[in-house]
């Protein structure tokens, strides 16, 4: 029915968890609340350094956490989707049925509809609504309508899913629905391309500051517009083998993959002190690759988001050069 992962992160937090060796559950207070089963994120890193051998440093252990969360595998008591060193910065272990469950709502071809919704005058981004997401549970999972539901309370239970306005348990009615994680690569005004509209084979418009680039900006929009325009795809190359360029290219950029789908590569690339963000979107029908760069924070980025697409334009010129 749910279908197993086996890989070396899901065997960590096994090993995480085990009573006896494994990170200190307790009950903890915080706040003038008790928290029963859970640990604090500094004795998770503790762990990681001493018994698992599983990171070099406390900064590398703190990613480590942050992948756990991301993956749904640990969550914070508060719903909060950032881990950091800390000592009252509690976490529960998830259960492995709602972690994949998790998962698989969030996949970018069969999970649910995730959007930008309206209610009212208020806007909310990647959401899915209540009743739809009964829906899915019910035909994925083949589930009675109140097993559906009582998953979706679980996973509100462990803070996977929560309502927009944190007003609603889950209920099979006309109410929006976030994933906490969501919030991690978004910027404040703009959020990365949502899964509907990649598969669409639309990327999120520019931000409306001159802080991002993109091939799908309107050509004459001389500040947004990639002037490079799209990656050209020679015939007969298949999408794997784009995405093998593409990742073989940003390894000369201080980056990490954060998302990746059969024709999409999201990635998170520093500069400095800076994260900014940086999409693909294979398009095999008209073998192009259009690609947007953005910045999180800030008002302008001196051109940095040109220059990357440059970089990476030329890149690709030379990768695909050397393949004929």
């Amino acid at each position: 029915m749910i279908p197993n992962i086996n890989n070396d992160l899901e065997k960590i937090v096994e090993a995480m968890r085990d009573p006896n060796s494994g990170v200190e559950v307790k009950t903890r207070s915080l706040w003038f609340s008790t928290y029963k089963n859970c640990f604090s994120a500094s004795d998770a890193i503790d762990w990681l350094l001493k018994k698992a051998g599983e990171a070099r440093t406390r900064e590398e252990a703190v990613e480590k956490g942050q992948e756990m969360v991301q993956r749904f595998l640990i969550s914070n008591i508060s719903g909060v989707s950032t881990f950091t060193d800390e000592k009252s910065l509690y976490f529960y272990f998830v259960p492995t049925e709602y972690s994949q469950i998790a998962m698989a709502m969030l996949d970018w071809e069969t999970g649910v509809s995730i959007q930008t919704r309206q209610y009212k005058y208020w806007t909310y981004t990647s959401c899915f609504i209540g009743t739809e997401g009964v829906v899915w549970l019910r035909n994925r999972y083949k589930l009675t309508h109140e097993e559906a539901l009582n998953i979706g309370r679980n996973l509100i239970k462990y803070n996977l899913i929560v309502h927009v306005a944190g007003k609603h348990d889950f209920k099979d009615e006309y109410l929006f629905y976030t994933f906490p994680v969501l919030k991690l690569h978004s910027h404040p005004d703009a959020p990365p391309t949502s899964m509907s509209d990649i598969r669409k084979g639309i990327l999120l418009p520019p931000h409306p500051t001159p802080n991002c680039v993109s091939t799908q900006a309107d050509p004459n929009d001389t500040v947004h517009y990639a002037k490079e325009g799209p990656l050209v795809i020679p015939t007969g190359m298949t999408p794997e083998q784009v995405k093998f360029i593409l990742k073989s290219i940003m390894c000369d950029f201080d980056s990490i993959l954060q998302n990746e789908h059969d024709l999409f590569l999201h990635y998170i690339v520093k500069v400095n002190s800076w994260t900014d963000d940086l999409e693909f979107l294979i398009h095999p029908e008209t073998l192009q690759v259009h690609y947007r760069s953005a910045s999180r924070v800030g008002y302008g980025d001196m051109g940095v988001n040109q220059k990357r697409v440059t970089r990476i334009f030329e890149a690709w010129r030379a990768k695909i050069a050397d393949n004929k």
